[in-house]
């Protein structure tokens, strides 16, 4: 159905490269996925190109075909290739705005190669681009722990709550963080209100 598609369709051409590459990865065909997302993200180069000849601008199609080429690599290990996915992707090279998913790979990234500075950097563009963006929060929260940095995490931890009370990975690990510190009970009650707020969050209990 989806090489139907693409055979016929002239309109939202990622669309059906993105889906069929998920069925790919569903099926572990994993090389072939990515030569689908590649092959839609050269597309949508090509046709930004005339867009910027015609003086037109396109949506942010080509985001999310590179959000999910730059987890597969990833998730395979190969951090390198997928942080020059996500970094390709983002800002005025791709379809003239920022990405926060993009931007919350890049660090991702950066974490995975020891870069905590770089890191800080993309979170904080992550999370200026889609302030709701709840991973982009708990992702940088957690960096921050794990790097000792407590008052800190406990800042972002905050701020990212304050956007997004529904998100109960981050009630966890605001919680995880006043247990580290030996504050059992305020750990109990983060817990607590967090399946006040979020009761299908199974970790929480």
């Amino acid at each position: 159905v989806f090489d139907k598609g693409l055979r016929v369709c002239t309109k939202d051409r990622q669309s059906l490269y993105h889906g069929h590459a998920k069925l790919l990865m569903e099926v572990g065909e994993n090389e072939r996925a990515k030569e689908t997302l590649l092959k839609g993200i050269e597309e949508r180069r090509e046709e930004r190109a005339k867009e910027v000849v015609e003086g037109r601008r396109g949506g942010q199609k080509e985001a999310f075909l590179r959000h999910t080429l730059g987890m597969l690599y990833l998730k395979e290990g190969s951090v390198v290739k997928a942080k020059k996915v996500f970094e390709e992707g983002m800002g005025e090279g791709v379809e003239g705005k920022s990405s926060s998913r993009l931007e919350l790979g890049a660090a991702l990234c950066a974490v995975r190669l020891g870069d905590e500075e770089l890191a800080r950097v993309y979170f904080d563009k992550s999370i200026t681009s889609d302030p709701l963006h709840a991973h982009a929060w708990q992702a940088w929260s957690i960096m921050e722990i794990k790097a000792d940095n407590l008052t800190v995490a406990k800042t972002l931890v905050e701020c990212g709550l304050s956007n997004r009370p529904d998100h109960g990975a981050l009630w966890q690990v605001y919680a995880s963080l006043e247990n580290k510190q030996g504050n059992t009970l305020q750990a109990k009650g983060l817990l607590f209100r967090g399946i006040e707020m979020c009761r299908d969050h199974v970790p929480l209990y």
